[in-house]
């Protein structure tokens, strides 16, 4: 976490988090990447195919 100052004063903070989503359902990995989107502010997303039936879904 980082703080927001205003002048010599905190006014907030600020934090970068990053999630890992797998799952062996593509279609249901981008519909729930997909509501999560419009609930975060995502800065990237990147998809990768783990094994032959998994796929993992990074979100900064």
């Amino acid at each position: 976490m980082y703080p927001i100052y205003d002048k010599r004063s905190v006014i907030g903070w600020w934090a970068i988090q990053q999630l890992e989503l797998k799952s062996t359902n593509i279609t249901e990995l981008t519909e729930l990447v997909g509501k999560l989107q419009s609930r975060l502010q995502v800065k990237t997303c990147v998809l990768a195919q783990l094994e032959k039936h998994e796929c993992s879904m990074k979100m900064n």
